[in-house]
């Protein structure tokens, strides 16, 4: 049973990468993008930008070394073309590459959104924008193939017990 609970868990792996790439990667936004005394690479996550949650990576770099800065303050605000912004501290917590900041931001509307990341960094500061076209929340695809895998896995693997403790209890009659 523990060579099938370890293969099933390999397959789950294979079959929804998504959820262990999410932080760290995404779509490019800006790509050493100047701002003050650093430069900005950000990526937002899923692409499409959809109503729902958005993930934002950011790397701080000097700009001529590519080295990360690691001791900043970053903010993102998310403001939308009618409505109030929205901001969020992106932070090394909850990043998978620790010299990135993150964070996921809930974006409650469809439309042009303008997407501005400021940074402090002892006496630094700067800051870059860049606008996201945000689309109306999806059904969610991913997510429905993954129950349906689930499903069957499971399935099969019942179906192999079954088959399996037959055999055996055929095999005990034949004995007999």
């Amino acid at each position: 049973m523990t060579k099938r609970l370890s293969l099933l868990i390999l397959l789950l792996l294979a079959l929804h990468p998504a959820s262990i790439l999410a932080h760290g990667g995404g779509t490019p936004q800006l790509v050493k993008q100047p701002a003050g005394a650093y430069a900005l690479y950000v990526w937002t996550n899923p692409d499409p930008v959809r109503v729902g949650t958005m993930h934002v990576s950011v790397a701080l770099v000097e700009p001529d070394t590519e080295e990360p800065v690691l001791n900043a303050t970053v903010q993102v605000t998310a403001t939308p073309e009618t409505g109030d912004p929205i901001t969020a501290a992106a932070t090394h917590d909850n990043a998978t590459v620790k010299t990135y900041y993150e964070t996921d931001m809930q974006i409650p509307q469809q439309g042009p959104w303008q997407v501005a990341v400021s940074y402090q960094a002892g006496d630094a500061s700067g800051s870059a924008s860049f606008p996201i076209q945000v689309q109306r929340a999806g059904m969610n695809v991913q997510r429905i193939a993954f129950g349906v895998a689930l499903v069957v896995i499971g399935v099969g693997i019942l179906y192999m017990g079954r088959k399996n403790r037959r055999a055996a209890a055929a095999a005990a009659t034949d004995k007999k």
